[in-house]
């Protein structure tokens, strides 16, 4: 789940605007957070609930309330995210979930049914809708029609990264916080807490890796086998291709993979251009990563860039691997 640690530094932009919504007793009944999830968007959201639901109003995180959020067995917090989101957050799936790369309406219209009835403990209800672009078309227009004819008492949190992918209407019916990513340090330091060694934490601060799945165990697990698979590509082996491209569908998100190879290529690019070594993520691996200054990494960037609507599109993370790979564009 999100990481305990993180909560106690939350977003100080963040903490004045709900101190004052606290203070006028006036909450919005939608905020959209946004920001890269290196800001820690999805850990601020949960702060939210924390705080609307806490038995001393101030997300005390000891509480009987705030240890149910922290479960998510509270009754009056849902949840509306893709499958793939709920298991690269840890979050618990709902009954019958499926590999449903998107939010659909049903589930939706079910968190409406929900709002309709009172707060079980007589207080507040929380929505959290994490990567609200993910919706279908379907999904989204009954959102927006909720959020038109918001209940008492009720608030709607939508966390996203890519806010332009969401419905103009549905932002201007949200209070909009933009958050600030983190500097690296402070990531690093977030893993370290976490157990991590300071060699890896920074690695993984430095990869943006928060929100994706990603633990200092997997990344001893995905790293080598995506400069397998980039060595692959470099030497024209594409039967071991296919095989390390088949082996990271299984070992790890498709978001995680994308995100260390997204690393691996820029490190690849700026070895290109010259720029400093001390500059470079993993220099640890820098062997491996002079033998591949060949690739043209800056075209399979440049596919890489295109990956994330891929993915929502249901398209594999093998088949995205091999555009990549061929500097063929997703379509």
């Amino acid at each position: 789940m999100w990481h305990e640690s993180i909560m106690d530094t939350i977003d100080s932009q963040l903490l004045r605007v709900v101190d004052g919504w606290q203070r006028r007793q006036a909450w919005p009944h939608a905020v959209l957070l946004t920001g890269s999830e290196r800001s820690g968007i999805f850990d601020q959201a949960f702060y939210l609930a924390r705080r609307l639901l806490c038995e001393t109003e101030n997300a005390c995180g000891v509480c009987s309330s705030c240890q149910r959020v922290h479960r998510m067995s509270h009754i009056d917090l849902h949840l509306l995210a893709s499958t793939p989101t709920l298991k690269q957050l840890d979050l618990p799936l709902v009954d019958g979930a499926n590999e449903r790369h998107l939010i659909r309406k049903e589930e939706v219209l079910e968190c409406c049914r929900a709002l309709s009835l009172k707060a079980h403990e007589g207080g507040w209800r929380v929505i959290l809708c994490l990567r609200p672009e993910e919706m279908n078309k379907e999904a989204a227009n009954t959102l927006l029609k909720t959020l038109e004819e918001p209940g008492d008492h009720c608030l709607f949190v939508l966390v996203t990264s890519e806010p332009k992918a969401l419905l103009k209407t549905i932002i201007s019916r949200c209070q909009h916080v933009k958050l600030k990513p983190q500097s690296r340090e402070d990531l690093s330091q977030v893993w370290i807490q976490e157990g991590c060694e300071r060699s890896k934490s920074e690695v993984l601060a430095a990869m943006d890796l928060r929100g994706f799945g990603v633990t200092p165990e997997t990344l001893s697990e995905l790293r080598p086998l995506v400069l397998g698979w980039l060595t692959a590509v470099h030497e024209r082996h594409r039967v071991q291709e296919l095989e390390l491209a088949e082996g990271l569908n299984r070992q790890g998100t498709p978001e995680a993979v994308l995100r260390v190879l997204r690393s691996l290529l820029s490190d690849l690019l700026a070895l290109n251009a010259g720029c400093p070594e001390v500059e470079l993520t993993h220099r640890d691996r820098l062997d491996d990563l002079r033998r591949m200054t060949g690739l043209d990494s800056l075209t399979m960037a440049g596919v890489l860039d295109t990956s994330a609507g891929a993915l929502r599109r249901n398209v594999s993370l093998i088949s995205i691997l091999t555009a990549i790979a061929r500097g063929a564009q997703l379509t």
